[in-house]
């Protein structure tokens, strides 16, 4: 009598239980390069003339919009216009570069250990985890704890990264904590391979109880106005002018100064005579991190350097910084931009502050662009936006498509 075979029996050398294993990868194998055989054969799927009207005329549109809604002021703007010309304000970074600084930390990072340089290469690193991505005025902050020394929250900065000039700033934004007291260094630059005086110093000093900006370079200055609240954001200035010239800008208004006002150049090339070393939230004295006290303890928004300036460095010049920050609309703080049709390539081309670009399509061609004017106030003005596209011109599989929406456009009285 027959009897089943045993999963352990033996079929040339392979148990069955092996054998159907295999058979089983055979099958799975088989099945997956068919499949993949199938894939491979199946016919490319073209996008019909309508379906690419469609794409391009709703991106078009949205591109548009998009640009208009960018806090508009209009500048030039008729009926039946196939272009406008407008403006945008600037942004605090890039208002800080358009104005010459050498150097831009906006404390935007969340994570990590370096304190990135937006204009040059001038990158910090990051010492005992000072808090970050706390909400500031432009975007995030760095929090500074002011710790005892050796657990103080600090950034160091490459040595020997300025050349020396007889005149530059050092632009802040940022806020004192509520419990800060006595000297809150924010930015210090020390010469000399051990233990230096401080060549450069800006701070914030308890004078009489009561919180001043002060700075230092081989005397101190300390702004005299009225004193400044804790937990507050300010934007302040400590303008090297000339080595004999010194100044203290805080939101854009020049404030009194008392003590000896004759500090000497920023990165004075008379002083330039050794290693520098430079701290951000603490005073540096030597070597970094040697020495280190008058810890910041608040929190610092933006930082930026400057050594040379494209125009002059008054208040006047200040202020627009600040309002950039604040948002606060100013003439002097925005950038030419216009969008036209170009009938020459039937294309949409933008201008952002000088730099061109272009919306086109090598299978579809933008035939028009209509922007309207809308107004209801003077202060409420809005663009009606026709575009019309076509696809397989001349051809019998011509497809055309009008698309139009309407948009109310920002128009502040500056």
């Amino acid at each position: 009598m027959n009897k089943l075979l045993s999963a352990t029996h033996r079929f040339q050398g392979y148990t069955v239980i092996e054998v159907m294993v295999y058979i089983a990868i055979v099958v799975i194998v088989i099945v997956f390069v068919t499949l993949s055989m199938v894939q491979m054969t199946k016919p490319i799927v073209h996008l019909s003339n309508t379906q690419r009207v469609n794409e391009v005329g709703e991106y078009v549109m949205d591109r548009i919009v998009r640009e208009l809604r960018r806090g508009v002021v209009i500048d030039s703007f008729s009926a039946g216009n196939t272009a406008i010309t407008y403006k945008i304000p600037l942004t605090f970074a890039e208002r800080v570069k358009k104005d010459g600084a050498v150097a831009h930390w906006n404390f935007e990072e969340t994570t990590g250990s370096t304190l990135v340089d937006k204009i040059g290469s001038v990158h910090g690193t990051i010492y005992n985890d000072p808090e970050q991505g706390s909400t500031a005025v432009v975007g995030n902050g760095y929090v500074f704890d002011g710790g005892s020394d050796g657990s103080k929250d600090y950034v160091q900065l490459p040595n020997n990264v300025f050349n020396a000039h007889n005149q530059g700033a050092v632009e802040v934004i940022a806020k004192l904590d509520s419990t800060a007291t006595n000297i809150n260094s924010i930015f210090a630059f020390a010469l000399g391979s051990g233990p230096q005086p401080t060549i450069l110093h800006t701070t914030f000093k308890s004078i009489n109880g009561n919180m001043r900006p002060a700075m230092y370079k081989t005397a101190e200055v300390i702004g005299n106005n009225s004193d400044y609240l804790l937990d507050t954001f300010y934007h302040i200035v400590y303008d090297y002018v000339s080595p004999n010239t010194n100044k203290i800008y805080v939101n854009g208004v020049e404030v009194p100064l008392t003590l000896n006002a004759t500090t000497g150049g920023w990165f004075n090339a008379a002083s330039n005579n050794g290693s520098q070393y430079y701290g951000i939230g603490v005073k540096v004295t030597g070597t970094t991190p040697g020495s280190l006290y008058e810890a910041f303890k608040g929190t610092v928004d933006e930082l930026a350097l400057y050594s040379t300036f494209t125009g002059s460095h008054d208040a006047a010049f200040w202020k627009n910084h600040y309002d950039a920050a604040w948002g606060i609309d100013n003439e002097n703080n925005v950038k030419q931009m216009s969008i036209s049709y170009d009938t020459n390539s039937n294309r949409v081309k933008f201008i952002d502050d000088g730099s061109e670009s272009y919306l086109s399509n090598e299978k579809v061609k933008i035939s028009a662009l209509t922007l309207t004017p809308i107004v209801r106030d003077s202060t409420n003005i809005g663009a009606q936006i026709v575009i019309s596209v076509v696809a397989g011109e001349g051809t019998p599989a011509e497809v055309s498509k009008t698309f139009q929406t309407a948009v109310m456009l920002r128009n502040p009285t500056i």
